[in-house]
């Protein structure tokens, strides 16, 4: 899971910078060394907080789903044995672990326009999301 969550983290950095979406800040004339650390500080930081809430979110209605349509007898005919709470929330783990993983592959195919307005952007009347260089 922490690997999982952490590859996440690196990939979304990583794959989203390759495709221009300039996630990661380079020093340059206008950016100080020390200003651009501070950005992907705060870039990581905040990837980190929605990825592990994501995953939160994810983990408990997996655990939700599975009481709801997991019918106990077949999951006990499964597990050999009778079922026990722990087992939800096993369960729950192993499929939201590399559903997170699955995810992070899948936000590599979204353009610059999404990535940079859901990263960035505000949403103040129900029009949309918009950027802060097309405000």
């Amino acid at each position: 899971m922490l690997l999982g969550l952490t590859a996440l983290v690196a990939w979304l950095i990583v794959a989203h910078d390759v495709v221009a979406h300039d996630l990661w800040e380079k020093p340059d004339r206008e950016t100080p060394a020390e200003l651009a650390r501070l950005f992907d500080l705060g870039t990581v930081l905040t990837l980190t907080l929605a990825t592990a809430v994501s995953y939160l979110v994810l983990f408990a209605g997996t655990i939700l789903a599975a009481a709801l349509l997991i019918d106990t007898s077949v999951l006990a005919q499964t597990l050999r044995r009778p079922v026990d709470f722990p087992d939800y929330p096993i369960l729950a783990w192993i499929i939201s672990s590399p559903a997170t993983v699955g995810g992070a592959i899948g936000s590599g195919l979204e353009d610059e326009d999404t990535v940079r307005a859901a990263a960035y952007g505000y949403h103040p009347e129900p029009g949309g999301w918009r950027d802060e260089k097309d405000a």
